[in-house]
């Protein structure tokens, strides 16, 4: 077998790695790369490759995807089995979605997976393609206030979830209706005369809030039952979305220059 290269991890992050009740939000990119070079992109900017599991995330991802065109999503053939398709999130998710034909493995070595129009194929790992990332967001229903969830999200997760568009906002929703959740912190507080994201972004003209709150109801909360955005007191003690972000260890498939296979391990990379 070939020698392994390991990449870093910028943090470490284990409670994603059990939590199963997740709601994954996806992303294209414009750019184009090999399955690996997609894989480290997408795990340092959001959580990594696309993980579809569903029907729904599919119909998601494909709603999301418009005529992108042939992506990669998250899915490779494990090292020692080739009957055997696993995820980058480690897991071996019994949903598939091939297309006609597929998987085909055309000269043995199409050992990852890009997501076309009518369902998935197998392909050269090296070849470079479009892409598609996801996140995860996450409830949690302990009660902190707005101060304390803030810490949390970045000691557990990575930051508290700020959804900035229609579809990331329904996901949130989702997320915190399953769970019976009336109304949540979100990533939004009221400094030097201006709402911000804890990214350090300025809110935007999508969400309506009150552009003065008083001095104790600046931080930002989504009550999910009226889908009306609250000033509330930063005090007071609710559940909150994070986004989550997570370390995982796997072995992935590429090729070479010579198409010989080589495995590789990597570990996602997180932002602190």
């Amino acid at each position: 077998m070939e020698p392994s290269r390991l990449i870093s991890v910028a943090s470490v992050l284990f409670l994603c790695l059990t939590a199963e009740a997740l709601t994954r939000e996806y992303f294209n990119s414009v750019h184009y790369m090999n399955w690996l070079q997609a894989q480290q992109y997408c795990a340092r900017q959001y959580r990594g490759l696309a993980v579809v599991t569903s029907d729904e995330e599919y119909a998601r991802l494909q709603d999301m995807a418009g005529n992108s065109g042939n992506s990669w999503i998250g899915m490779y053939r494990s090292e020692t089995n080739a009957s055997v398709w696993l995820w980058v999130d480690g897991k071996a998710h019994p949903y598939t979605h091939w297309a006609s034909g597929q998987p085909n493995n055309v000269g043995t070595i199409q050992n990852c997976v890009y997501s076309m129009p009518d369902g998935w194929n197998d392909y050269y790992c090296q070849n470079g393609l479009l892409f598609y990332c996801y996140r995860s967001i996450m409830l949690v229903e302990e009660k902190k206030t707005w101060e304390q969830a803030n810490d949390y999200c970045r000691k557990h997760y990575s930051t508290m979830a700020f959804p900035e568009s229609g579809n990331q906002l329904q996901l949130a929703e989702q997320e915190a209706m399953q769970n019976q959740t009336e109304r949540v912190w979100t990533g939004m507080r009221f400094l030097n005369r201006n709402w911000y994201l804890v990214n350090g972004k300025e809110l935007g003209d999508s969400i309506s809030i009150p552009p003065c709150p008083g001095s104790s109801n600046r931080c930002g909360a989504r009550n999910v039952r009226t889908k009306v955005w609250e000033n509330r007191d930063c005090g007071e003690e609710l559940p909150f979305l994070c986004y989550c972000y997570a370390e995982r260890s796997v072995r992935v498939p590429r090729t070479d220059h010579l198409d010989r296979k080589l495995f590789v391990q990597f570990h996602f990379q997180s932002r602190a």
